[in-house]
């Protein structure tokens, strides 16, 4: 059909490109980012000043990532249409890139786009995952980038926005281009807002499944792979059970497979889509707990073949679309049996059309009072004694919350209250286990990692102190405490390699003593057995302080050792 468009506006409109522009961003909807820059290409040569052209052919430069040839496409526009928001303010956002810096990393697999003060904290941790995830990905779906991949993280989530679409304004907290990522940083956002750990695995798992396929793959199968990686990728990484899932199912408000991808790119609300990425994870994990790997693998070969989904489905899995929505949603009836038989208040949920007037402590009261199995009325009540500080009442409706429904991480959690009501009572074993049952299934919540790692060393368990220490490093990074708790709790543990990057990253976050600060990085760089690196930190702390005596004789020791046969 487009080959018959094609030449029928060649022969009307002979000189005029508008036919390619409109097509490559019919493309640029569909992922199709190279495709998108040809056809606008083929615009440039029937109209060279079709501006039009050049900002549609700049913006697929960006996502491609060709930053020099995008911004002369996008000036040469701008120069000729100077009133087209979008690329005026891409224009402004690639004025900011003076601001940032290009770290190489997994062996040149990766280039980091990092904000120059950022980069020192950012930058080690971030190539480290990266390098993690491009490897287990990679042998999972049978294909790894021939290039190497660029990873933007922006300070700014505005400038994560107009960098994704042209606006202010995205919702979301990253975005893939194929050979492009780009995300938040953790400073983009509030605090604990999110864990860039598992923002960055999702979008590297579309890497992958975006160059398995051909840039073909439905939006939501590579969503529901993203996110069902995320969840194998660490303990409380990726969407789990939610409380608005668990309504949407039990209103029968959930998409069937045939319409899944509508979540995505048509969906009728703002939460439908939320759901639906929470939905196609569980369809990926059924399709690979029935079929294995290699039939998730056959399937996105098939996409890249050209299959529509009903033929790519039927080769590769054996069986229809439907048929494999009857087995989801057999399995996903037995998966939320448990949690939805404590689930009441359906209708004291907020409305699409209008909002519902909230509980008052006497509903609350009657609901429990006539069911003792109304998830959502203890853990409201509980909540709500705990704020008025009757912390004997709070407790049993906390408990009975969390006994109905084990699995709940969100807002509406019990984990969290409870653990402070225990601790304050000294019962640092009940605060350790709300505790951990909170972040074994909420991958930001800052605060409670940051307590229970402070229980944990209470109670002698420095291990495993640090490794929730560790974890927040994937939430929040740009924290000098943090680290300072990482090197003592390593240091303890004998584990130079964690001390190294701990002291490093303090440096980066400049101590109000640097010069102490560089000692104990060459010390641990010494221990680490890396004795260039620690000489050149010792002589950093020296033109700091240069009558600093630990320093001196350190460097005394690093000469005497280096003598020495």
């Amino acid at each position: 059909g487009f080959e018959a468009t094609r030449t029928r506006a060649g022969t009307l409109f002979p000189s005029s490109g508008d036919l390619f522009v409109t097509v490559a961003e019919a493309a640029v909807r569909n992922r199709l980012y190279r495709e998108g820059a040809d056809l606008a290409r083929e615009a440039l040569v029937l109209e060279p000043q079709s501006w039009a052209a050049l900002a549609s052919l700049g913006q697929n430069q960006l996502r491609l990532g060709d930053i020099d040839g995008a911004r002369k496409s996008l000036e040469k526009s701008f120069s000729g249409d100077p009133y087209n928001v979008w690329v005026k303010n891409t224009l402004d956002l690639l004025d900011t890139f003076v601001n940032y810096t290009t770290v190489p990393a997994g062996n040149g697999r990766f280039r980091l786009f990092l904000d120059k003060q950022e980069a020192g904290v950012l930058g080690p941790p971030m190539g480290a995952l990266a390098t993690e995830a491009l490897e287990k990905l990679s042998a999972r779906y049978g294909f790894s980038p021939a290039d190497p991949i660029r990873v933007e993280a922006y300070a700014s989530h505005a400038d994560f926005s107009v960098r994704t679409v042209g606006l202010a304004g995205l919702g979301a907290l990253g975005v893939c281009f194929g050979p492009v990522v780009a995300i938040d940083s953790p400073q983009a956002r509030d605090r604990g807002a999110f864990n860039w750990g598992s923002t960055l695995w999702h979008e590297l798992a579309h890497v992958v499944t975006l160059g398995a396929s051909g840039n073909r793959v439905p939006r939501w199968l590579t969503e529901g792979i993203s996110v069902y990686e995320e969840r194998r990728a660490r303990p409380g990484w990726g969407d789990d059970l939610s409380l608005e899932f668990l309504l949407a199912y039990q209103t029968g408000e959930l998409l069937p497979l045939r319409d899944l991808n509508n979540g995505f790119i048509r969906p009728k609300r703002p939460d439908q889509v939320g759901l639906s990425y929470y939905q196609a994870s569980l369809v990926v994990e059924v399709m690979e707990a029935k079929y294995g790997i290699s039939a998730l693998r056959a399937l996105l070969r098939e996409y890249a073949n050209g299959a529509a989904t009903d033929a790519a489905f039927q080769a590769a899995l054996g069986r229809s679309v439907d048929q494999v929505d009857e087995e989801f949603q057999l399995w996903l009836k037995g998966r939320l049996a448990g949690p939805l038989a404590g689930i009441r208040a359906v209708a004291s949920v907020t409305s699409h059309d209008r909002p519902v007037p909230p509980e008052t402590r006497a509903t609350l009261e009657a609901r429990t009072a006539g069911d003792d199995n109304d998830f959502i009325a203890h853990a409201s009540l509980g909540r709500l004694y705990h704020r008025e500080k009757r912390e004997d009442d709070a407790l049993k409706h906390l408990e009975r919350a969390a006994q109905i429904w084990p699995g709940s991480a969100g807002a509406e959690s019990p984990y969290f209250p409870l653990a402070e009501i225990k601790q304050a009572r000294g019962d640092r074993d009940g605060a350790i286990a709300a505790l951990r049952s909170l972040v074994a299934l909420n991958e930001s919540h800052d605060a409670a990692r940051h307590q229970l790692a402070k229980l944990l060393e209470e109670m002698g368990k420095p291990d495993e102190a640090l490794l929730v220490l560790d974890s927040l490093v994937f939430i929040y990074p740009f924290d000098l405490r943090l680290h300072e708790q990482r090197a003592s709790l390593a240091t303890r543990l004998h584990q130079p390699a964690v001390v190294r990057d701990a002291r490093r990253a303090i440096v980066e976050l400049n101590p109000v003593d640097k010069a102490e600060a560089y000692f104990q990085l060459a010390l641990a760089e010494l221990q680490s057995g890396d004795r260039f690196a620690a000489r050149r930190s010792v002589l950093r702390s020296l033109e700091i302080a240069p009558r600093f005596e630990r320093a001196q004789e350190l460097l005394l020791r690093i000469h005497r050792e280096e003598k020495m046969p």
